[in-house]
C-alpha cells in the first residue's frame, strides 16, 4: 500500500521578503527554490515519485540532478514544499532522510564558498565569527515532514506544532534581517576600540565584494550576507555561473522608460554617453554594471549599464549611495547629468526618470479546492495546465518588461515598470484561465496583486503590502478572480483599489487605462484638481462622519445624483481652459462616463451600491507617468 509524504522548507518570509534591495529579492528566491530542486533530487534518487509530476522536469530541478542543458535557469520556479509516494513508512522515511540531507548539502556548499571567498580574510577584526557564522547557518532551516494518508491537513497541522526555535542572538543586529546578530561580533556602543574593530571588519569584507554590494554602515549576519553575495561566486556556491549584476534594481524598473527617450533622441544620448564616461572615469568600478535583460537599449552603451543611483540627481547628491574615487568630481557628473535632462524631445523635456515601479504577485484561485472537487483524475490535467501556463507566459514577460522573480506552479512574482504592469497583469490572468479551460477545467482563476511603489521605500514593506493587497483584498474581501491595485509612497499605502477581472463584459484593465488615456489626452483641459475635487466632495456629501482611507468605500444614496455631480466638476474644467466654441459637452460626457464606470465597485462578494474614490486618484497617478514633483 503507497503512503503519501509532504516535505516543506522554511522559513519562507524571514529568508525571500526581508530584503534591502531587488537582487536580494531575486538571491533569496532562487537559492530557496535551489535547495529545494536538491532536496527534490535527493528525493529522486531514494526513488520516490514526486508530485506536481512537472517538478521532475522543471529546469531548476534538471540542472540540480546534473542534467544542465541548455542556458541556467535565471529564476526561481520550485516551490518551497512538494509531495512524494512512497512503497511503505520505511520507503517514506529514507525519502525524507535523503531529500533532507541533499538540501542541507546543497546549503552547506553555498556557505562554504561565500565564507572562503569573503569572510574568512575578515575574521582577524571580529569576536568569535566563525562561532556566530556557524550557529547561524545550522540552525536557520526549518525542514517539515509528514507521511500518511490526507498528508496536506497533516502537514498544516504539523506547522502548528512548533518545534523549530532558532537561539537568542546577542551583540549588535543584522541591518536586514534584525532579530539575527551581525557577524563581526563587536559591541559597538562598547568602546571605540570595539567600533574601529567593527568599521575594520565591515571595511575588509567590502574591500572583496565592492562598495555597493555592502554600503558604508552596513552591517548583516550570516544569512543575510549569503543571500546577498553568493551569486557573486556561483561556480563554487552553486555549480554554474549565474549575472547577479544583470538583475535590475527598483531604481532600475522605475527608469526604464526614461532610459529609451534619453537614446532615441541624437543629442541626448551623446551627452548620456559623456556622462557615461564621467561615471566610469570618477566612480568605483561597480558602477558599471552587466547590461539589463530589456529590449530596446542597444545604441545606449555604458550609459544604460549605470548603477540606477547615478541617473538621480537625490541619489548622486549622496555619498553613502553612489560613492566616487574623489569627492570633487560629484559636482562634475550633476552638472552632467542636469545637461541630459534639459534635452527635449518629442514629449517634451526629458527631465529626471520617474520614480516610481511596479511589483506583481499572481496566485491560483482554490486550487486544492479545485483537485478536491474534480477528482484525483483532475491531477494530470492540472500539471498540464500548469506546464501550459508557464510556457505561455514567458514570453509575457519579455513583451512587458517584467523581470520575474520567481515563476512556479500557479504563482507568479515579477517586478517591471509602471508603464506595462497593468496590461501583463491582466494577459497572466487572462493565460491562466485560458490554459486549464483547454483541460476542461472551466473554473480555475487567478487573483493578482499590483503595487506601484516608490523606488526607495523600503522593500520588505512593499512585498507585506503586496502580499496583504493579495491575500486579504484580491482573494477575501473581493471574493476572488479579482486584481487589487495599490500605490504606496515613502510614507505608506496612498491608495488601494479592487475589482473582478471582467466589468460589465469589457476587461477591468481596459477600463482603467480608458480612464488614463482619457486624462492623457485632455491634461490641458481636465487638470488633476478635478480628480482631487471629486474625490473630496463625494467624501464630503456620502462619508458622513467616516474620514477617507486606502481603500475605504462609500455607499451611494438616492439623495445625490453623482453621474451629474462628476459631469458638472469635468465640464466647469473644460470650460475655463478651453476656447469659445468647442464642444466641451461631449468631451465632458465621455469622460463623465467612464469614470462613473470605473468608480461603481465591482466583486465576487456582494456589495452592492458601493463607489471607489481611490481608483480615481489611481487614474491620475498612471496618467502622469509616475512622477513625483520635478527634481532640482
Amino acid at each position: 500500500m503507497s503512503v503519501h509524504v509532504e516535505f516543506s522548507v522554511g522559513p519562507v518570509q524571514a529568508f525571500v521578503a526581508q530584503a534591502r534591495r531587488t537582487r536580494d529579492f531575486w538571491g533569496g528566491s532562487y537559492l530557496l527554490s535551489f535547495l529545494t530542486a536538491h532536496a527534490i533530487r535527493g528525493a529522486l534518487q531514494a526513488s520516490a515519485k514526486v508530485s506536481p509530476e512537472q517538478l521532475e522536469r522543471d529546469p531548476l530541478v534538471l540542472w540540480a540532478s546534473g542534467d544542465r542543458q541548455g542556458e541556467p535557469q535565471r529564476m526561481g520556479s520550485v516551490p518551497n514544499h512538494f509531495a512524494a509516494t512512497a512503497t511503505d513508512h520505511d520507503h517514506a522515511d529514507r525519502i525524507a532522510a535523503a531529500a533532507e540531507g541533499a538540501l542541507r548539502e546543497a546549503w552547506q556548499r553555498v556557505c562554504n564558498a561565500v565564507w572562503n571567498r569573503y569572510v574568512a580574510g575578515a575574521e582577524a577584526c571580529g569576536v568569535a565569527t566563525r562561532g556566530i557564522w556557524d550557529r547561524q547557518v545550522s540552525d536557520f532551516w526549518e525542514i517539515i515532514w509528514v507521511a500518511g494518508d490526507n498528508t496536506p491537513e497533516l502537514l498544516a497541522r504539523r506547522k502548528l506544532w512548533r518545534t523549530h526555535w532558532p537561539p537568542d542572538e546577542p551583540g549588535d543586529k543584522c541591518g536586514v534581517m534584525p532579530i539575527y546578530q551581525e557577524l563581526s561580533g563587536q559591541i559597538r556602543a562598547s568602546s571605540r576600540e570595539a567600533r574601529e574593530a567593527q568599521d575594520s571588519f565591515w571595511k575588509r569584507v567590502r574591500q572583496k565584494t565592492g562598495d555597493l554590494d555592502i554600503q558604508q554602515g552596513e552591517r548583516l549576519s550570516a544569512i543575510a550576507l549569503v543571500k546577498r553575495i553568493y551569486v557573486k561566486c556561483a561556480e563554487e556556491s552553486i555549480g554554474w555561473q549565474l549575472k547577479a549584476s544583470a538583475w535590475p534594481s527598483t531604481v532600475d524598473f522605475a527608469a526604464l522608460p526614461w532610459l529609451r527617450r534619453v537614446i532615441a533622441c541624437p543629442e541626448s544620448n551623446s551627452k548620456a554617453l559623456t556622462y557615461a564616461a564621467l561615471v566610469k572615469e570618477f566612480a568605483p568600478p561597480e558602477a558599471i554594471e552587466a547590461a539589463r535583460h530589456f529590449r530596446g537599449l542597444t545604441n545606449g552603451g555604458d550609459f544604460v549599464r549605470l548603477n540606477g543611483d547615478y541617473l538621480h540627481p537625490t541619489a548622486l547628491a549622496n555619498r553613502r549611495v553612489t560613492p566616487l574615487l574623489e569627492e570633487s568630481n560629484r559636482r562634475k557628473l550633476q552638472d552632467a547629468l542636469r545637461a541630459i535632462a534639459e534635452c527635449p524631445d518629442e514629449e517634451g523635456r526629458l527631465g529626471y526618470p520617474p520614480r516610481y515601479y511596479a511589483l506583481f504577485l499572481g496566485d491560483g484561485d482554490k486550487l486544492g479546492t479545485l483537485l478536491k472537487n474534480s477528482g484525483g483524475s483532475a491531477s494530470a490535467q492540472i500539471a498540464a495546465a500548469l506546464d501550459r501556463f508557464a510556457n505561455e507566459t514567458s514570453p509575457l514577460s519579455e513583451e512587458s518588461d517584467a523581470q520575474r522573480v520567481y515563476a512556479g506552479g500557479d504563482d507568479v512574482f515579477a517586478l517591471l515598470p509602471i508603464g506595462s504592469a497593468l496590461v501583463y497583469a491582466d494577459k497572466l490572468a487572462l493565460t491562466y484561465k485560458e490554459c486549464f479551460s483547454r483541460e476542461n477545467l472551466q473554473t480555475a482563476t487567478l487573483s493578482g496583486a499590483l503595487l506601484f511603489a516608490q523606488m526607495t521605500a523600503p522593500l520588505t514593506r512593499v512585498l507585506s503590502e503586496a502580499r496583504r493587497l493579495l491575500d486579504e483584498v484580491a482573494k477575501e474581501k473581493n471574493g476572488r478572480n479579482s486584481l487589487a491595485v495599490g500605490v504606496y509612497q515613502r510614507s505608506g499605502l496612498a491608495l488601494e483599489w479592487v475589482t473582478t477581472w471582467e466589468r460589465n463584459g469589457s476587461r477591468a484593465v481596459d477600463v482603467l487605462t480608458r480612464v488614463v488615456e482619457i486624462l492623457k489626452q485632455q491634461q490641458t483641459d481636465i487638470s488633476s484638481g478635478v480628480i482631487h475635487r471629486i474625490h473630496k466632495l463625494l467624501w464630503r456629501f456620502l462619508g458622513e462622519e467616516e474620514s477617507w482611507r486606502p481603500g475605504k468605500c462609500l455607499t451611494v444614496t438616492g439623495d445625490l445624483d453623482i453621474e451629474k455631480l462628476i459631469l458638472a466638476e469635468i465640464l466647469h474644467s473644460l470650460e475655463k481652459r478651453s476656447e469659445p466654441d468647442v464642444d466641451n459637452q461631449t468631451k465632458a460626457n465621455e469622460a463623465a462616463d467612464v469614470i462613473w464606470n470605473l468608480m461603481l465597485v465591482e466583486s465576487n462578494a456582494v456589495k452592492p451600491n458601493l463607489i471607489s474614490t481611490d481608483v480615481l486618484r489611481l487614474a491620475g497617478f498612471l496618467a502622469g507617468g509616475g512622477n513625483e514633483e520635478e527634481h532640482q
